[in-house]
């Protein structure tokens, strides 16, 4: 489906900074190449690199956090209709299992073409429970870039992290 407007927000913000990304890095290039060249760079040139790169690291991190919030809200919008979508099938459900549907309190649909096929009771619920354990399992991982900002620690932090063999960091320092 469309992206909702704050999303396309995100989508924006997203392609502006992935353009100063590059530009920065084009920026970053050509005083590497230069000192390859020349051997040396000037200080005003060195510290325009330093700059630069650490320019490019930002960007990088904040264009990673911004994609890490769009799959969010794609996948919230997702769960919404997967959640309208199992309570509308749970409400035709019901209403089949007391008869308010009339007849033999069999339901038909029609195919648009006409045609009316039978609805087996259980349509669609099978999958319904096994689409709520995925939605739960999703909602338990949690975007790296959330899990920084709500630690309080960087990407060099969580690596550090990562490969140590202790729950308490302080006695793997």
């Amino acid at each position: 489906g469309a992206l909702n407007s704050r999303q396309q927000k995100l989508v924006d913000k997203i392609r502006v900074k992935e353009h100063k990304l590059e530009n920065v890095k084009r920026e970053s290039d050509r005083l590497v190449a230069k000192e390859r060249g020349d051997g040396s760079l000037s200080v005003g040139q060195a510290t325009a690199l330093a700059r630069a790169e650490a320019a490019a690291a930002k960007l990088a991190e904040e264009v990673e956090e911004l994609e890490d919030e769009l799959k969010e809200s794609i996948a919230e919008g997702l769960r919404a209709r997967r959640r309208q979508a199992a309570l509308k099938a749970r409400q035709l459900l019901r209403q089949r299992q007391q008869g308010e549907r009339g007849g033999d309190g069999e339901g038909r649909r029609g195919d648009g073409e006409g045609r009316v096929e039978n609805l087996d009771e259980e349509e669609g619920i099978e999958n319904l429970d096994e689409e709520d354990r995925m939605e739960e399992d999703f909602d338990k991982v949690e975007s790296a870039a959330k899990r920084r900002k709500r630690l309080g620690i960087d990407k060099e932090d969580e690596k550090y992290l990562e490969g140590s063999d202790s729950e308490d960091d302080f006695f793997d320092r």
